[in-house]
């Protein structure tokens, strides 16, 4: 470390305090901790640490005094310190023996950074030995909590002698703070490369211009002078607004040639010094915590401030008042005071640091006097240790041939930074390590490896991940007594050290054991009602012992059957295996007959038929097969053939529809009529649900038999279409013949008028229509009462001529009435058909003849008058 004078504070060193404790008490100061080593045996001798130096007369440590009074001896990073190590023998024996002593330097979190052995040669009872050593401390550790000082590395000094019984004494751990940055503020060291302190003044608050405020004083704490910022007796100065003590060096060469080497130039130092500054550069990145201190005294003015400063280009700072602690004011009444800044207000970011002075324009006052700066740290070292907390038991594990133990752990980085490690596991058997058949099985976070090697993911420091390493006992293995290895290294190529392991013995016992598997998926079949399927599956014994197996199948619902075959397609159960011997079979599967669609589950299980006890391991195997939605559909008429006149006489067809699927269906119902003349109607266009299995619902085809209908055949198609399948459907054709249809008809007619009885002879007209189907001509007859005499006039043979279907013609009746009839006459005109003389048709007319008693009132005509124009 640069401008480390290894001074003594308010105190001896701490060398001198153990001297003087050590003859208060009539014994040699020795560190307080102590950790006991495990026996070794024997019961004479007895080999132990005696005292733990930490420096010497030229080189010794600071003392930092802890709120209660507790000094606490430190050092700083970089600094080479002496140990000197003592052991004895104990008793007074007359034989000569050795024995074998270590110092280790150990930093907190667990790893040993330094160590050095010695062997203490041919000691007799009561002598001692002594050995020195140089330690230098490669990184910073230290905190201040609650003004305590904490933290430290380890010095552990151990003797080890076989025949030792008494092992209380054979360890001594010695825990010293490391700092990270100290100045006893006697003024701006001159020499180059040394660490100091350099006022200058930044008025204008770019680069320095000119030297500043701050200047030495006498006395203090520590050393001979101090810092202060106004002149003795005398009030600072007004308006200054950044007087600095800057931390930094002298470079022993020019900054542009390296000087300042990972350091930042001070451009105004040349201007105000004629010569190079090297600002020190705090990279905070690099530590876990800081913790400033110095000591004060003195007052200041409101609005003024004297203050631990962090400041870094851009303009950002970081300041802590020194008046925020209220510091004593009276004369060399010195308060210690400590500032940590936190990790979100360093932010990992490079700093400058020092401290500073700044003053409005109003009043002023003495001031602030400065001494003892310290900076204690915890610097992040790239070394880490694992913490390992696992569920193994102590005694080991007991198992049985395929039982699978699992190892569950969590591990904690202990370091300062993100790690990666690996994870490894091994078995002492190397029949259980094939890679073809691996027994081990590494499940972390790392959830792409999973073998018996696995590198994790990078765990941040301080973090826990847990994981679970497996060991599956061999089927059939032998009763026999194995190591179980695991054990984590560093996760780079160029550095394998292990940071922990774990090793436990496993017992295999004997045991009755079967293993049913099969790399059928879990959803093995796709089966439709009474189809069948087949599913390989494999049975193991996989005890270490003979034995007989039968197999059992079972299903949620009756109608479902199973039958096991060999690869040869024979039975062969009960079969008998050995022990790790395995059979593969066939499991043929036949669903219901009445299978509902869904999943229906398949259970398989292995029954030992010869074991005796328990049996261990995998008897049953559940396997699930799907039966698919069955839609079928089925059309049924009474008839699939009409023959009929169209003659309006109306035909019914009943249809029946079935649903034969293994579901509940409903279904849309569609007629197609080869010509839609023919005038056909369901009776619904859309069945209800109909139930699974024969579900079924009648409907009704109606032809109307239109007359004038043409006579030929014509067709009717019903389709029935499921709603949820469009591809399911089934249709029945209906044939309908016309027949040729002969519909004569002749129309009704009513005169207006009365007829007067033996008047001259009167005529009327009927129309005769063809409603038939095709071309007919028609007799024409007259039914007349007594007393009324009518003829057919200019008629041949009283017969029409060919009328086409739906035309018609008019003839003429000519009658007349006798004198001594009256009343409502009827005479009814008839039309027979010449193609089908039995269809005829008829129509009639009603006269009034002679005196009706009415009157009878016909409108005339309109009439229309006009104005004269």
């Amino acid at each position: 470390m640069l401008g480390n004078d290894m001074r003594s504070r308010t105190a001896v060193s701490f060398l001198l305090l153990a001297i003087l404790i050590g003859q208060a008490a009539g014994v040699l100061f020795t560190a307080p901790l102590a950790d006991a080593a495990s026996a070794r045996g024997g019961t004479n001798d007895n080999f132990y640490i005696v005292s733990v130096e930490l420096g010497n007369a030229s080189v010794h440590t600071d003392t930092w005094y802890n709120p209660d009074g507790t000094p606490v001896p430190y050092i700083f990073a970089g600094t080479t310190l002496p140990l000197t190590i003592t052991v004895q023998r104990a008793g007074s024996s007359a034989t000569p023996q050795s024995a074998l002593v270590v110092v280790e330097a150990i930093h907190p979190i667990g790893y040993v950074d330094w160590s050095v052995n010695w062997t203490a040669t041919d000691l007799y009872g009561g002598q001692q030995d002594s050995n020195q050593y140089l330690w230098t401390p490669s990184a910073a550790h230290s905190e201040l909590i609650n003004d305590s000082l904490e933290g430290g590395w380890i010095i552990r000094a151990s003797i080890n002698y076989f025949a030792d019984t008494k092992n209380d004494d054979d360890v001594i751990d010695s825990r010293i703070p490391v700092a990270f940055d100290s100045d006893v503020m006697d003024g701006t060291e001159l020499a180059a490369d040394r660490l100091t302190f350099l006022p200058l003044g930044y008025q204008g608050g770019g680069d320095a211009e000119t030297v500043g405020a701050w200047q030495e004083d006498n006395g203090g704490v520590v050393g001979s002078k101090h810092w202060r910022h106004s002149d003795p007796g005398s009030q600072y100065a007004s308006g200054r607004n950044a007087d600095r003590l800057v931390r930094g060096y002298w470079p022993a060469t020019a900054p542009q040639s390296g000087g300042c080497n990972q350091d930042v130039q001070e451009p105004g130092s040349t201007l105000v010094y004629s010569y190079y500054y090297c600002k020190r550069q705090l990279y905070t990145v690099e530590y876990v915590s800081l913790d400033f201190h110095l000591s004060t005294w003195g007052t200041m003015s409101i609005g003024d401030e004297v203050a631990i400063e962090l400041w870094r280009t851009g303009g950002s700072s970081l300041v802590k008042n020194l008046t925020d602690y209220s510091p004593n004011q009276g004369n060399d009444q010195w308060s210690n005071i400590s500032w940590r800044p936190s990790s979100a207000e360093l932010g990992g970011q490079t700093w400058s640091y020092g401290l500073l002075f700044s003053s409005d324009s109003a009043f002023a006052d003495e001031g602030l006097h400065i001494d003892d700066w310290i900076v204690f740290a915890v610097e992040k070292v790239d070394e880490y240790t694992l913490t390992t907390d696992c569920n193994n038991p102590e005694t080991g594990y007991t198992a049985v041939p395929a039982e699978t133990i699992s190892l569950h752990c969590m591990v904690t980085n202990n370091g300062y930074k993100s790690q990666t490690f690996e994870v490894n596991t091994n078995v002492s058997n190397e029949s259980w390590m094939d890679p073809m058949n691996p027994m081990l099985r590494i499940d972390s976070a790392n959830q792409n490896q999973h073998g018996n090697s696995v590198l994790l993911p990078a765990i941040p420091a301080g973090e826990t991940t847990e994981m679970w390493i497996n060991l599956s006992v061999p089927p059939g293995a032998d009763i026999q007594s194995v190591t179980w290895n695991v054990w984590f290294e560093e996760g780079t190529p160029q550095n394998t050290d292990i940071k922990g392991s774990i090793s436990s013995s496993v017992v295999v016992s004997e045991q009755y054991g079967v293993m049913l598997s099969s790399f059928a998926p879990l959803l093995a079949l796709d089966l439709l009602p009474s189809e069948s399927g087949e599913i390989v599956m494999r049975l193991q014994n996989s005890g270490n012992l003979e034995a007989e197996y039968n197999l059992i199948p079972s299903f949620p619902s009756a109608g479902w059957a199973a039958s096991f075959k060999n690869e040869t397609g024979a039975s062969f159960l009960p079969i008998i295996l050995s022990k790790g011997e395995s059979f593969d079979f066939v499991v043929n599967i036949t669903s219901a007959a009445d299978a509902a669609p869904g999943l229906t589950s398949v259970s398989i299980r292995a029954s030992c038929t010869s074991c005796v006890g328990t049996v261990h391991g995998n008897d049953v195997l559940i396997r699930n097969i799907n039966v698919p939605e069955l839609r079928l559909v089925d059309v049924v008429a009474d008839t699939l053939s009409v023959s009929a006149m169209a003659n309006g006489v109306a035909q019914s067809i009943n249809i029946d529809i079935y649903n034969l699927g293994n579901d509940d269906e409903q279904y849309t119902i569609e007629l197609v009529q080869s010509d839609w003349h023919l005038g056909g109607e369901l009776s619904t266009s859309e069945t209800t649900v109909l139930d699974a299995w024969e579900g079924s619902t009648s409907i009704t085809l109606n032809l109307p038999m239109p007359l004038m209908l043409p006579p030929r055949l014509y067709s009717a198609r019903v389709n029935v279409v499921s709603i949820d399948d469009l591809s399911v459907y089934d249709s029945v054709i209906i044939s309908v013949e016309v027949l040729p249809t002969s519909a004569p008809w002749v129309s009704d007619e009513d005169p207006e008028e009365s007829y007067i009885p033996g008047d001259r002879e009167k005529s009327i007209q009927f129309e005769i229509r063809n409603d038939g189907n095709e071309d007919d001509s028609f007799e024409i007859s007259l039914v007349t009462p007594d007393g009324m005499s009518a003829y057919i006039d200019s008629l041949n043979d009283n017969t029409t001529i060919a009328i086409a279907p739906g035309a018609s013609t008019n003839i003429t009746v000519k009658f007349a009435f006798d004198e001594d009839i009256s009343g409502q006459i009827s005479m009814d005109v008839v039309s027979t058909s010449v193609n089908d003389p039995t269809q005829s048709g008829s129509g009639t007319a009603i006269f009034s003849v002679g005196s009706q008693n009415w009157l009878r009132l016909i409108e005339p005509s309109s009439v229309t008058i006009s104005e004269p124009t």
